[in-house]
């Protein structure tokens, strides 16, 4: 198991002399509207530096439950002003470094591969007794609560403790100190009445008729507002959730949202809390339950879900009980029959249970659970668990490739406060089942009997979406179009520098094996540009109406949500009626949900795009079962492009619906309170102390965040959120150690955060890190890198020739290129304001020499700024460090590829000034 040594407390903390430090929080303010079964939340917190000198470096962290999209990020530093853009991923980092090298305040957040409900980036230069504040705008579908049949609505407020993690109050004190509101806001249609808002976590005030927006006096039962309001702390202990509980809540709805920016882009939207009856199934259900020693306080609650489970099953199922932890072990060998025997040994069995099983190993449970089953009956697994589990992923594509294979389903009940959603939702979304919550002091009896009911529910594998049509010239309706139809790719493909294979001419000349005239071929081992990674891959068209979820899952009085984003290309009428088909062997099921038209917005399409990229990347969804025209699948056809034919399709959603995501990230540039890019067509110097938002290059981004233009929501009010970005970690503590003369690092200390509660939240873990040091040499001004003979009266701190040519191979980039920095131009021994206008020259010079009329400016853009610094490195290397070629030959010809194939998508005339000039710059350095 990966430990969780990098999954920082929430909030914002900082990193001073090896211990984690945290800004008091001194105002939360939290303003959530609900609408049918979605939500939109914005979310204000404010934090104050109350130290005497500026903080470098802090990190934002926030939990986020699982199906949440980002939509809007704003933060406020003082007057700077950071605003985010979602990107494919290598594009963000190219802009991200981009921003870095102008000086600007930047920030790159990216999803973690491995737990989906932590979110966190990087904020740099906090000033003393200044304020920091963080705006956040999300989205998200609400859970069925089964105890009360409402709709529940949860803001998170811990991040669940985790495997790995020792409580540690050595010191450290509490810094939240200040007031917290929370406002929900929640409507449904009109004709319904809202009956009742509950919370079961935290006193409120509820008024009924009206929302905080209307004005008083005002009455309408189809509205309804609550808040919370705690002053002198703004620390909530648990997560906040309301329970909203409505006439006609359960009626089906469908809704279709027009793109305000995208041409003809429109999304559905449908609910539907099912009610049908079929007859029972009678599989054989396993128990897979969690006594991790985090179960102590929660193991009443497990006993008694027990319980109800085994008191509730039917005669005639087989069943068996697997407890984890560190191991894991069955009640008996085989499931058994369940009869008054099995269920006395059966209850006996959990009497004895205890949180007495070590840590949370739950993978090797789940695959015993599998290997182990009754191989001609379908299996049902209802997992129960408090917390989280780190290879998230790895779990889930097993349940995935379990259930694709034989007739397995999963359901999973988070018991306690600190259940990570994103596991249990995770283990349901890929096991076709559903996931339910309770927290510490809820009633989990109804829940229980409702999850049993849905393991209990015949399979139906082949439920259908269709859209209906109205005709112009009768009143009836025709079926038009069927979700999810993938069209198929034509085979060959085989790129476009693929070269076919052809028979073998024998009348051609052999090829000797000695040729004396052989020169060894340049390593070709440059990066594709972020823009040219895919451009060998094969097309594949996504379906006009693509569904998610791909694979539908009903059960009756489970809500459930599903979406289609509809083609441009799409039938251009509004669809009249969503038909549901599913067939069982008791007979066919059916419904017909009317669409309603709300207008336009981003809120549905970005629900959608966010269930769509879900799926990629748990290697589900709709191009897993793209074929090619003799009907094999894509990703047999093409297994070893299959990885990049999956990213190209999440990095074309994600950036469509700006929606961040394993291929896509956020990247957000400083603004000033105008508006304006700060540093814009300018090339600040770096200094040493101000590292803008610092590097977040290990800063993980997690969940589903889309994000909004100030579209329209569902009930058509237009959304004031700015293009979104999230969160961070704690600092990896770059440049807080300075390195020792011939040392790539200095010596690396271990830290623990104090105890002590950050922002929302009590997380009192033990965190061990390692802060990296080393701040670049920038005045290493020598002839080359012999030249280096310090002063007599001097320390002798100079590096050596080793040394410095480990600092040029650091300051490469992946892709094999340098940038145009101030950095690298004094390690290679160049004046940047010097040599910056001998370029110049060269290009003039060459422009006139090739008769080029049109000025060449060889500093207009990234790229031809890379080109120079790389063939500037280059000369430098040939000349000063040909002895240790052997070290840096490979770095060499991944430059030179990275070059050639650079120049080749650029302007001719740059192309051809470049290659006249360059021989110029040999003069450069001597």
């Amino acid at each position: 198991m990966a430990s969780y040594v990098n999954l920082p407390p929430c909030g914002c903390s900082y990193l001073h002399e090896n211990r984690w430090g945290y800004l008091p929080q001194v105002d939360l303010d939290v303003h959530a509207t609900i609408l049918s079964s979605t939500s939109r939340t914005k979310l204000s917190q404010t934090f104050v530096n109350p130290r005497s000198d500026a903080i470098r470096e802090v990190s934002y962290t926030f939990p986020m439950y699982d199906g949440v999209s980002v939509v809007g990020f704003r933060c406020r530093i003082g007057d700077r002003i950071l605003d985010g853009v979602v990107k494919d991923k290598e594009q963000a980092k190219a802009d991200f470094d981009e921003a870095v090298r102008r000086g600007q305040g930047a920030g790159l957040l990216e999803q973690s591969v491995d737990a989906s409900d932590v979110f966190r980036t990087k904020l740099g230069n906090v000033p003393a007794n200044g304020r920091v504040t963080v705006e956040i705008v999300y989205v998200g579908e609400l859970k069925q609560d089964a105890q009360t049949n409402g709709v529940r609505y949860v803001l998170p407020t811990v991040v669940a403790p985790r495997y790995g993690y020792q409580s540690d109050s050595s010191f450290g004190s509490n810094a939240s100190t200040g007031g917290i509101k929370i406002t929900l806001d929640v409507s449904v249609e009109k004709g319904s009445v809202i009956r009742a808002l509950q919370s079961p976590s935290h006193p409120y005030q509820m008024l009924l008729g009206r929302t905080s927006t209307m004005p008083e006096g005002s009455f309408e039962p189809h509205h309804a507002s609550a808040t919370t309001s705690i002053r002198g702390d703004v620390l909530l202990e648990r997560d906040f959730v309301m329970l909203v509980n409505a006439e006609g809540q359960d009626t089906p709805v469908a809704f279709l949202e027009t793109h305000p920016t995208l041409p003809h882009q429109r999304a559905l939207m449908a609910s539907l809390l099912p009610k049908f009856s079929l007859p029972n199934n009678t599989p054989e259900i396993v128990f897979i339950i969690d006594r991790s020693g985090s179960m102590a306080d929660r193991i009443e609650t497990l006993k008694s879900a027990l319980r109800v489970f085994l008191k509730s099953l039917p005669v005639g199922v087989m069943f068996n009980i697997c407890s984890f932890g560190s191991h894991f072990s069955f009640l008996w060998s085989r499931s058994k029959s369940y009869n008054a025997s099995s269920l006395e040994e059966a209850l006996r069995h959990v009497d004895t249970i205890d949180a007495d099983m070590g840590g949370t190993e739950m993978y090797p449970a789940v695959e015993a659970t599998v290997a182990n089953r009754l191989k001609d009956m379908e299996l049902e697994v209802l997992l129960l668990t408090d917390g989280a589990i780190w290879e998230q992923k790895a779990l889930f594509s097993f349940i995935n490739r379990a259930v694709s294979e034989n007739p397995i389903r999963f359901f999973s009940l988070g018991i306690g406060d600190a259940a990570s959603q994103a596991l249990i939702e995770g283990i349901a979304r890929a096991g076709n089942g559903f996931s339910q919550s309770v927290l510490e002091d809820e009633e989990l009896d109804k829940k229980v009997v409702r999850m049993l009911k849905g393991a209990l529910t015949p399979h139906i594998n082949d439920y259908t979406i269709e859209f209906e049509y109205s005709q112009e010239e009768q009143d009836d309706f025709e079926i038009i179009e069927q979700a999810n139809t993938i069209p198929s790719v034509e085979l060959p493909f085989r790129g476009k520098d693929a070269v076919e294979d052809k028979p073998e001419d024998k009348g051609k000349q052999p090829i000797s094996l000695f040729d004396s005239a052989y020169k060894e071929p340049e390593l070709e081992t440059a990066a594709p540009a972020p823009g040219d990674r895919f451009k060998n891959l094969p097309p594949v068209k996504p379906p006009q109406l693509l569904q998610v979820p791909t694979k539908i899952s009903l059960y009756p009085l489970f809500r459930s949500t599903m979406y289609i984003l509809l083609s441009p290309k799409a039938h251009e009428k509004p669809p009249q009626t969503l038909l549901v088909r599913g067939t069982s062997k008791y007979g066919p099921l059916e419904l017909r949900i009317p669409i309603q038209d709300v207008g336009t917005g981003e809120t549905i399409h970005q629900l959608a795009a966010r269930r769509a990229l879900v799926e990629l990347e748990e290697r589900r969804g709709w191009i897993s079962n793209a074929r090619v025209g003799d009907g094999r699948l894509i990703k047999d056809v093409y297994d070893s492009k299959w990885e990049d034919i999956v990213a190209r399709e999440g990095t074309r959603l994600g950036t469509r619906f700006q929606v961040a995501g394993e291929w896509t990230s956020f990247v957000a540039v400083e603004r000033d309170s105008e508006g304006n890019i700060i540093g814009e067509g300018t090339i600040a110097e770096e200094k040493p102390a101000g590292p803008g938002w610092g590097d977040v290059r290990h800063c993980s981004f997690s969940s589903s965040p889309p994000f909004s233009r100030g579209g329209r929501s569902l009930s058509g009010a237009t959304a004031s959120a700015q293009p979104a970005a999230f969160f961070g970690g704690p600092p990896m503590a770059r440049r807080m150690m300075h390195r020792t003369a011939g040392s790539r690092h200095a010596s690396v200390t271990p830290y623990r955060p104090p105890a002590t509660r950050g922002g929302f939240g009590q997380l009192t873990r033990s965190i061990p890190h390692e802060a990296r040091g080393g701040t670049r040499p920038r005045d290493r001004l020598s002839r080359g890198l012999e030249s280096f003979s310090p002063a007599k009266s001097e320390k002798n701190t100079a590096p050596s020739k080793q040394t410095k040519l480990n600092d040029i191979i650091t300051l490469q980039t992946f892709e094999g290129s340098w940038e145009w920095t101030q950095d690298l131009l004094h390690t290679i021994n160049l004046d940047p304001d010097d040599v910056a206008k001998k370029v110049q020259e060269a290009f003039d010079v060459a422009a006139r020499r090739k008769g080029i009329t049109q000025p060449i400016n060889p500093f207009d853009s990234r790229n031809s700024k890379a080109v120079l610094a790389t063939t500037l490195t280059l000369i430098f290397l040939e000349k000063t460090a040909a002895d240790l070629k052997d070290t840096w030959e490979l770095i060499g010809d991944k430059a030179r590829s990275w070059i050639s194939s650079t120049l080749a998508s650029m302007d001719e005339g740059f192309r051809t000034a470049f290659d006249d000039a360059k021989a110029a710059f040999e003069n450069f350095f001597f």
